[in-house]
């Protein structure tokens, strides 16, 4: 029988092997570019949702607190799908102390479903269609005498066959050469296969601690020196575990960013300088923060305006442009849905608009509205920073009403197309694009469609893929790895280029893009 303690084990391994896998399933991006971040995003779910519900051998009340943590800490799609799967399966566990092979088919069967409802248009080849085929499988096989833990391990195989196969489901995977990352998550999570096995490693697992707030939160990011072999994660993350706690190192290609609660932040900033530059970093004291009062009530509006961002000439230029409560997305804009549902909160108005900025934050912002108690929520579904910097650009002053503030704002979101520069992690070809590692690459919207040695030459070649009469002004962002005088340049050449697009120039202060380009019409 499937108890609360056995199901907590198991999903604390899970989340273990997450943890152990987390930069590699990030790395299974379906571009060369260095914006991945499945893993991570599956991995602080589940952290939440362990970090929240307390051990109980009742499997239906730790199922409901594991669920709700895991709702609240949702992050980016893969995030917010695998708290939706793990909700059905509360609420298939609810009322039972425990739960035996029929019960526990008919829960992976109940999350199968909850997940793909919670998407708007399901893709076959993705994390839902493993989902569904384990749970499908699992169902055909209960009989009487079959145990939770052999039916747990049909529906592991059976994931795991299924993510074997999702090439051959979604063309795009094929072309880039990876499995769906999504998928590839969920195998991950659940790849133990006996329950009965999991509770005699349990003493083995470094779990997820609940800590004190005090100390310093110190977050950073490195830049290591070019072709450095040297840097190993693994052995960094081991002596910061000397120094701290709440710790997420993650590393892309020669970039290091890291997070850590500690009492001695110099300690780990002085390690870390031994081995790199760094792009920016970050010291907080927590003690001074939890001993000050409260925030004052913020003055009541009618409408009130919270976006996600990330980088800091974007987040100033979107509190300039009248946006009330600007999030700090971080550098893959991961937002958890636990952080939009603070802002709601945080915020005295009878509406609020959401701008989330990015594709994978939409499913998190919706999440929280769905919490949020006084369901006053609109969201706008910005798409890139770009757009919703178009978007509050077209706010109207001292408009009241909700609908016409969303047509204004939508109107900018839709006169934009977004241009990305960064660099390729990897040789790939998509889509007819060749490109090798270190590669100058151009994604309009998601779609890769320029690549080659030169910026300027690359980005040249992006926007004359775009239609003239959609090409009336092109206002460059640039990121952490620019200067204003290499953009000031690339403006020259594309005034040369194109005289009939008006161009200009914004500090955006993003990390991974080196430009992120607003392309607009009329």
């Amino acid at each position: 029988m499937l108890t609360g303690t056995s199901f907590e084990t198991l999903v604390r391994v899970g989340w273990q092997n997450l943890k152990n896998q987390e930069t590699a399933i990030n790395a299974m991006n379906v571009f060369p570019v260095s914006d991945g971040d499945t893993g991570t995003n599956m991995r602080l779910t589940v952290e939440n949702g362990l970090n929240r519900a307390r051990s109980n051998e009742n499997l239906g009340q730790y199922a409901a607190e594991l669920s709700l943590g895991m709702l609240l800490g949702a992050r980016g799609n893969s995030g917010v799908i695998l708290s939706q799967l793990f909700k059905g399966i509360a609420q298939a566990f609810e009322g039972h102390e425990s739960a035996d092979a029929a019960l526990l088919a008919q829960a992976l069967r109940r999350g199968a479903e909850k997940a793909v409802a919670a998407v708007v248009n399901p893709t076959e080849g993705t994390i839902l269609t493993v989902s569904r085929e384990g749970a499908r499988a699992a169902q055909a096989a209960v009989r009487e005498g079959l145990s939770a833990e052999e039916l747990w391990n049909i529906y592991r195989n059976a994931c795991a066959q299924t993510l074997s196969r999702t090439p051959e489901m979604l063309p795009v995977l094929k072309e880039a050469g990876v499995v769906d990352s999504g998928g590839q998550g969920l195998v991950t999570l659940f790849s133990k296969s006996s329950v009965e096995g999991l509770l005699s490693v349990r003493s083995a697992v470094n779990y997820p601690q609940k800590e004190e707030p005090y100390g310093f939160c110190t977050e950073f990011l490195l830049r290591l020196p070019e072709r450095d072999l040297s840097f190993d994660i693994d052995s960094f993350i081991d002596y910061l575990k000397t120094l701290g706690r709440s710790i997420v190192a993650i590393r892309e290609g020669d970039l290091v960013k890291v997070h850590i609660h500690t009492k001695k932040p110099l300690e780990v900033l002085q390690k870390a300088e031994k081995y790199g530059t760094f792009v920016h970093a970050k010291i907080e004291n927590m003690d001074e923060a939890a001993a000050s009062p409260s925030e004052p009530a913020r003055e009541h509006k009618a409408i009130a305006f919270v976006a996600a961002a990330q980088g800091d000439g974007f987040l100033e230029t979107f509190e300039s442009l009248g946006c009330d409560l600007v999030i700090n997305a971080g550098q893959t804009m991961n937002t958890s849905a636990e952080e939009f549902l603070q802002a709601y909160r945080s915020l005295n108005a009878d509406a609020i608009i959401v701008l989330p900025n990015d594709p994978d934050l939409l499913p998190a912002a919706r999440q929280a509205a769905e919490l949020f108690e006084k369901k006053t929520v609109r969201i706008l579904p910005t798409r890139s920073l770009v757009e919703g910097y178009f978007a509050l650009s077209m706010i109207v002053p001292q408009e009241t009403d909700p609908a016409i503030q969303l047509a204004a704002m939508r109107r900018g979101m839709e006169s934009v197309a977004t241009l990305r520069l960064c660099r390729a992690v990897r040789s790939a070809e998509i889509g007819g694009v060749a490109c090798r590692e270190g590669d100058c690459v151009a994604l309009l919207g998601r779609r890769l469609i320029a690549a080659g040695e030169d910026r300027g030459e690359v980005l040249c070649r992006a926007l004359s893929q775009i239609p003239e009469k959609d090409r009336e002004m092109a206002v460059l962002f640039y990121g952490q790895s620019l200067n204003a005088d290499d953009c000031y340049a690339l403006e020259d050449t594309l005034r040369e280029a194109f005289p009939l697009t008006d161009t200009g120039v914004i500090w955006g202060g993003q990390d991974v893009d080196e430009l992120i380009v607003g392309v607009t019409h009329s």
